[in-house]
């Protein structure tokens, strides 16, 4: 073998023994939590409907849909909706668009079973926890994936990958996460934003890092069989090739004195979406502040594991977190 191939091999061992000895890996026993989840096929429902007076009936049949999803409190009328709803469902474009998602989701068990399993988590953590309804639909690249306490909508036909004929406007850094393999694990980051609490004070670089490092450890903890890359986005490579340069990304931020940066633009640079971090090397990923904060909530957790997951969503004081975490980069 040589030399460089013993060094990947070594940096894979590496990555996969971190992720394993994280404390987020402890699995906690939910066998005995009764959770079955059954997603609803709205699309189906929808695209079987001809007149506006068959819309209209349909809405108000389901009024968590329409006011959630649909938000109908915020038009003059229902007309306008129906209005809309009658245009996407005789649409013979969007009507391709929806044969295809019939295909690629035929069958929904699997989401269904890892939704169950996630949800199982959520109510072990949690136990006031009411799994939300669950509906699929067909948006004509209008909503990808709604998340509220109550209702989850997702967009089939932007999670249709690679099979699709059609795909949503983006960059691929972006359209790759726009797989099946996906959609659980963004709907449950989505999801414990109802639990994340923050100090709406702070408006530091550091707050926001560590929203993003509570979101994926909650993500995790929900979905403790689930790779790292599809929580944060990365690809295997790029979390092996970050973690092996944490120091240099650390060292970029402590000489650039960002944690406890104020200024949108530039934290935007360090969480928002972007192919890579151009700041600190083309081969940095996008968002390496989100990264950041994920290592430094699991640093915290590690040294303090009487700190239970409720509880670190409930911290909201972002330079306790990081002081306790004693992270340097390491």
């Amino acid at each position: 073998m040589s030399t460089m191939k013993r060094l990947l091999s070594f940096l894979t061992l590496i990555s996969l023994f971190y992720s394993c000895t994280s404390d987020s890996a402890h699995h906690p026993d939910v066998s005995d939590i009764s959770m079955n989840v059954k997603i609803r096929r709205l699309e189906q429902e929808l695209f079987k409907l001809q007149t506006k007076e068959e819309i209209n009936a349909f809405l108000k049949n389901n009024p968590l849909f329409k006011e959630n999803f649909l938000q109908a409190s915020q038009y003059p009328h229902d007309s306008i909706i129906v209005s809309r709803l009658h245009t996407m469902v005789t649409d013979h474009n969007l009507d391709t668009l929806y044969q295809q998602t019939q295909t690629v989701f035929a069958d929904l068990s699997g989401l269904e079973k890892e939704f169950s399993e996630a949800f199982k988590h959520v109510k072990y953590y949690y136990p006031q926890f009411k799994a939300p309804e669950i509906y699929t639909l067909v948006t004509g690249f209008g909503s990808d994936l709604f998340v509220s306490d109550s209702l989850i909508v997702i967009g089939l036909d932007y999670y249709l990958g690679d099979k699709g004929k059609y795909r949503p406007d983006g960059p691929n850094y972006i359209l790759k996460r726009y797989r099946p393999e996906y959609l659980v694990p963004s709907a449950l980051s989505l999801l414990s934003q109802q639990y994340n609490v923050i100090d709406a004070l702070d408006r530091t670089l550091l707050a926001d890092m560590l929203f993003y490092g509570k979101a994926y450890e909650f993500t995790q903890n929900m979905m403790p069989d689930t790779p790292d890359s599809l929580i944060i986005g990365y690809s295997d490579i790029q979390l092996t090739d970050t973690e092996d340069n944490q120091a240099v990304v650390w060292a970029h931020f402590i000489e650039k004195k960002l944690l406890y940066e104020t200024t949108t633009a530039l934290k935007t640079k360090y969480t928002g979406e972007r192919p890579y971090t151009a700041e600190i090397s083309q081969s940095c990923p996008g968002g390496i502040g989100r990264w950041l904060g994920w290592k430094i909530v699991r640093e915290y957790r590690l040294r303090h594991p009487e700190i239970k997951l409720p509880d670190l969503m409930k911290t909201k004081d972002a330079k306790l977190i990081f002081a306790e975490s004693k992270y340097k980069g390491k």
